[in-house]
């Protein structure tokens, strides 16, 4: 039987009551405080009994304190002068619990408590919805930015890109539910303070839960269905890694005795520099391609194919894409098919391969003009132009249910390009 438990405690430090009944019923349950932090709280087995807990708050406290401050001291003793003994601490919030049912309560002044949350809630868990909130939200806008303007193909056919805008936005809902929650609580505790009295806390957290949950899952899952299990499993570890070393962090640094600030600042040095080794080691460990995008045959000759056909939820239902590298003992062409499920993408799909600047084929085409479609037997046709009028070997070619993109590693005959052309017109469904 084991005798310490681990838990991951999603519980709002201002919620005080609910803290309370949730410590009250593990202490019934033979679990007992021992420690806290962020998220995750440690219990150890005792016999089951009956325990009052109270939390309050010391307002010039930090997580970062080698020691106990001053106020800390005075609390705890005035606590233990009631019959409360100390359970734990974190920051500013201070855990007590008491034998007996009858104990003078620790908070008395309603506008003095309501205080003392605010200063606690603005030095420990507001920072941290503020400082994801921000990152959640700039991580969207870049998202949608990317996947509906700058390359929105190769986003429709990604399971990761698809579902990256929205897990981001699920996690950004239950941090902004949360902020929300905090300051519709806090409004309503200081209307109540100022008539002496004390005001709960009306939240329901399932659906922030849900939300949290949802997006963890669902970002997870696609990143994992697009780069595979090792490099997910690696991203866990990396952030594993980074939680690790801060930690290990603080606690040696309050161990040693050392300042607030010192602390803070080797909790911060430990975050960067684990950041910066797991970076070095993911790009000298990761596996880099070899010999470029040219595909060639055993003997040199005939054409040669390399398919890869796309993963988007949406494939089935939309397009394909891949890419068909062609040689032949003197020219060597690349294409990249975009294969239409449903004919109302064409326009779309058109559009976006002529605005697209982000792909290797579009790199050096500054503008797109009509061309002939008798030689391609296509429905129509662009050719790429740089801005003093020169004509370049890449081609556009859209046909009812397939749009190709063509382009020439060097100059080619009339009478090459028109057998090449041909060839793709032939193989069109």
């Amino acid at each position: 039987m084991r005798k310490v438990k681990y838990c991951l405690e999603h519980l709002p430090f201002y919620d005080q009551q609910r803290i309370e009944q949730h410590l009250e019923d593990m202490a019934a349950q033979g679990w007992i405080l021992e420690k806290i932090g962020p998220c995750l709280w440690k219990y150890r087995r005792a016999t089951p009994q009956t325990l009052r807990f109270a939390v309050t708050y010391c307002a010039d406290a930090s997580v970062y304190d080698s020691q106990p401050t001053e106020k800390e001291q005075t609390l705890e003793e005035f606590c233990a002068a009631g019959g409360w003994h100390l359970m734990a601490r974190w920051g500013q919030i201070q855990i007590f619990a008491a034998d007996a049912p009858d104990a003078v309560p620790l908070e008395t002044d309603a506008q003095t408590w309501v205080w003392n949350i605010q200063t606690a809630m603005q030095a420990t868990q507001l920072p941290f919805y503020y400082k994801f909130a921000a990152f959640f939200g700039i991580s969207l806008l870049l998202s949608l930015y990317h996947n509906l303007r700058a390359n929105p193909i190769d986003a429709l056919s990604s399971y990761f890109s698809l579902a990256e805008p929205f897990a981001i936005l699920l996690l950004l809902l239950g941090l902004c539910g949360e902020i929300l929650a905090y300051y519709s609580w806090q409004k309503r505790a200081f209307t109540a303070a100022q008539q002496g009295a004390f005001c709960p806390v009306r939240q329901n957290r399932r659906i922030t839960r849900v939300f949290y949950w949802s997006g963890i899952v669902l970002l997870l899952g696609s990143f994992c269905r697009m780069y595979g299990m090792k490099l997910t499993m690696a991203v866990l570890l990396i952030v594993g890694a980074l939680l690790l070393t801060q930690s290990v962090a603080l606690w040696a640094g309050k161990k040693r005795g050392h300042s607030r600030e010192a602390n803070r600042r080797a909790v911060e040095t430990a975050a960067v520099g684990t950041a910066l080794l797991c970076l070095a080691l993911v790009l000298a460990l990761y596996p880099q391609p070899e010999g470029g995008d040219a595909y060639r045959s055993a003997d040199g000759k005939a054409w040669v194919r390399q398919t890869g056909s796309s993963q988007g939820f949406a494939a089935d239902d939309i397009y394909q894409t891949w890419g068909v590298e062609t040689q032949d003992t003197e020219d060597l062409f690349y294409t990249r098919t975009v294969a239409l499920k449903q004919p109302i993408w064409y326009c779309f799909c058109r559009d976006a391969l002529l605005k697209n600047k982000s792909q290797p084929m579009n790199s050096a085409v500054d503008q797109w003009k009509p061309d002939d479609t008798a030689l391609w037997g296509a429905q129509e046709v662009y050719r790429g132009y740089q801005k003093d009028g020169t004509a370049l070997c890449q081609y556009l070619v859209c046909y009812p249910k397939q749009l190709i993109r063509v382009t020439a590693h060097k100059p080619v005959s009339d009478e090459k390009m028109a057998a090449f052309a041909q060839t793709l017109a032939c193989e069109q469904p």
